[in-house]
């Protein structure tokens, strides 16, 4: 049971019908829409067994004891490597046929790999990005299913995301809104575009886009700053929503101003770095502060945790190293005040609370907050939720943080969900628990198909760079079976009138991201970077890459990340950094121990 939202308070098993004629996906091609005939005088009988499992290898091991067999692969590979596709069978069942279909410039070609499958496992190349079906036809006539994906390069991503938001949603001097990025919004969500373009430029080492972070300087300046607080004065926000303004606004204009901080002054025009950096501490100081405040509800508000746990730690450090102690020593004494309340509350989950009910947009920060300040019992008890918010499936982009706000159904969200991700990874990081890990990296794979324009499925696709916040992962999604399995934006929800007029006064806008971004800087400084080894002996694993065996104890470890600087594990006790500035996509796993790799000190 999830304990996100409504899940925590009733379950129903809904027998859901078809589409709407006319009114459902029009390129899913992954799932059938062909119905069931029942003729006069017949039935049609479907058999449900209800079991207690307690974690996600329980639940697979329940089924494979009542008959069912475990079909399991990675989520996510790259493209032209293998894939392992294991089969776990119960007893008297064989393989008869094993296929993989994919959707290559719009013909569904299916190919045969059964003779691939030996020992329980099928490897097989894929050439061909986008989602891929396996389909598994076993001797008693029954059948399973297991999609994964497939994708380019993960840094090519980050570079094409970051020229689009540059070059197609930065307005210029001469725009209606001078200096802002496409779509508005009254909303700090929106600035996560503007750190996404400077957290990659960070991280492209030796190709460092002095424009890109130079548009970003020029709306930080004459954009950001002057929109949310009167005369620029940090101290005196403006009231954007009529009689009041958010405090949760304040944590991603902190995040822009602090990630313009770190580049160096040869790269700004307009201010120095050691500006920006104050600047970022100011507004940090108003977004943690309730004595900054005289509305109850912005003193509420203050107190509350949100996203700034994700860069908390950098931000303290570059204030000490930067020698701004005052302000260093202001916003220290917040955080242990936030953490310690946090704490204290946590035998009532109070964190987990937000105007959702009980909403992963609550209890992911109060795990990563708390697992990183040092508060591991507290932590311990909203990574539990945790781990029963982040999904399992045979599809991998049903492997999400469960959340409904944003589609009405069950969906992915790039931003709650990406940051839930988020969450779990520096809440193993902190506390060790694998299936923390395990989760978010899962449910990292589905938000990265919010920006994945290779994919085929559904019915928006991505041109070069563009990307969408959400994806309606039910079929059909009820409240809107236009959406169902499909990408959008939250504008598309004007046409419903009510709340989402207001929210949305000016329509469907036809962008779809406009919330899109510190996700991605949440990924850039997790799996962006770093590679995991999990288990032992002849139980290891890779998460965020794959592993390769060249000698008895001794692998290859390749990473998946964009921008790989450290191998770590856990298990093992090993953390391996890459020197200097440099990446490094695999290292030498030999005797549990990390080297660096060189092909010619492998064992023959």
């Amino acid at each position: 049971m999830s304990p996100s939202l409504d899940g925590m308070l009733f379950n129903k098993i809904v027998f859901a019908g078809g589409y709407p004629e006319g009114n459902g996906p029009k390129n899913d091609w992954i799932y059938s829409e062909a119905g069931i005939e029942v003729p006069a005088n017949s039935t049609k009988t479907w058999e449900f067994i209800m079991a207690d499992f307690t974690d996600r290898d329980n639940f697979y091991e329940v089924g494979n004891q009542l008959g069912h067999p475990i079909v399991t692969a990675d989520p996510m590979i790259q493209e032209g490597t293998d894939i392992h596709v294991n089969v776990q069978l119960p007893a008297g069942l064989e393989v008869a046929k094993m296929t993989v279909t994919t959707n290559t410039d719009g013909e569904l070609i299916t190919t045969d790999v059964t003779d691939k499958f030996s020992n329980g496992v099928a490897a097989f190349t894929n050439h061909v990005a986008g989602e891929h079906k396996v389909e598994v036809v076993f001797t008693d006539g029954t059948s399973d299913m297991l999609i994964y994906n497939v994708t380019k390069s993960l840094a090519d991503v980050l570079n094409d995301r970051v020229e689009y938001i540059s070059n197609e949603l930065y307005q210029g001097a001469g725009a209606e809104v001078p200096y802002s990025y496409k779509p508005l919004s009254n909303q700090g969500e929106s600035l996560g575009k503007l750190s996404l373009v400077l957290q990659q430029n960070l991280l492209n080492v030796g190709h460092l886009n002095s424009e890109q972070v130079q548009k970003v300087e020029l709306s930080v300046v004459n954009y950001v700053r002057p929109k949310w607080f009167i005369d620029g004065d940090f101290f005196n926000p403006r009231k954007l929503y009529g009689d009041f303004y958010r405090c949760m606004d304040f944590e991603y204009i902190g995040h822009v101003f602090y990630l313009l901080s770190k580049f160096d002054d040869s790269v700004l025009k307009l201010n120095s770095g050691k500006e920006y950096l104050s600047w970022a501490a100011d507004v940090f100081d108003l977004r943690v502060n309730p004595d900054l405040h005289t509305d109850p509800r912005a003193k509420e508000e203050s107190q509350m945790l949100g996203v700034f746990f994700l860069y908390i730690n950098d931000l303290l450090a570059d204030l000490k190293a930067g020698g701004l102690t005052d302000k260093y020593e202001i916003i220290k004494e917040r955080w242990n005040q936030i953490t310690a309340k946090i704490d204290k509350a946590s035998d009532t989950y109070q964190a987990a609370i937000t105007e959702h009910f009980y909403d992963n947009a609550g209890f992911g920060p109060a795990s990563g907050a708390l697992s990183m300040s040092g508060h591991k019992d507290a932590a311990k008890k909203y990574a539990s939720l945790l781990r029963a918010n982040i999904g399992y499936s045979n599809d991998f982009r049903a492997q999400a943080p469960d959340r409904w706000w944003e589609a009405l159904s069950y969906m992915m969200h790039s931003l709650w969900g990406g940051i839930t991700s988020a969450a779990s990874q520096i809440a193993y990081d902190n506390l060790g628990d694998a299936e923390l890990l395990k989760g978010a990296y899962r449910s990292t794979v589905a938000m990265l198909y919010l920006y994945d324009t290779e994919a085929t499925a559904t019915d928006r696709p991505l041109k070069k760079g563009e990307a969408a916040s959400t994806f309606s992962i039910a079929g059909p999604n009820i409240n809107r079976p236009d959406l169902s399995r499909n990408r959008f934006g939250q504008s598309a929800f004007a046409q419903d009138g009510g709340i989402f007029a207001k929210l949305f006064p000016e329509g469907d806008t036809g962008y779809a991201d406009w919330d899109m971004g510190e996700e991605m800087v949440a990924y850039l400084n997790g799996f962006g970077q770093k590679t995991y080894v999990v288990g032992s002996g002849d139980d290891l694993k890779v998460i965020n890459g794959r592993l390769e065996q060249v000698a008895d104890d001794e692998y290859i470890v390749h990473s998946y990340a964009p921008y790989p600087t450290e191998y770590i594990f856990q298990d093992g006790g090993e953390d391996y950094r890459v020197a200097g500035s440099d990446y490094e996509d695999k290292v030498l796993l030999k005797g549990g121990k990390f080297t660096q790799y060189v092909g010619s000190e492998l064992s023959k």
